[in-house]
């Protein structure tokens, strides 16, 4: 799993981005799509971003960008 900087998450996925969230990061036909709606930050130690339409925050580490 690839270590994130706040800075390297804003390039990666920026505000507005469409992008899939995997639950179990080993299970990728198992996901949730939607548009980052917030830059990054530091929660609970890891990277994270706000999903439109989610509550709550979002690793980085669980993101894909959609197609």
């Amino acid at each position: 799993m690839k270590v994130w900087t706040v800075p390297d998450a804003a390039k990666a996925f920026p505000i507005g981005v469409k992008v899939k969230y995997f639950l179990d990061i080993s299970n990728k036909d198992d996901f949730h799509e939607g548009v980052i709606s917030s830059e990054p930050r530091i929660v609970r130690g890891e990277v994270a971003v706000l999903l439109d339409g989610y509550v709550g925050s979002f690793s980085i580490n669980h993101l894909e960008l959609s197609e």
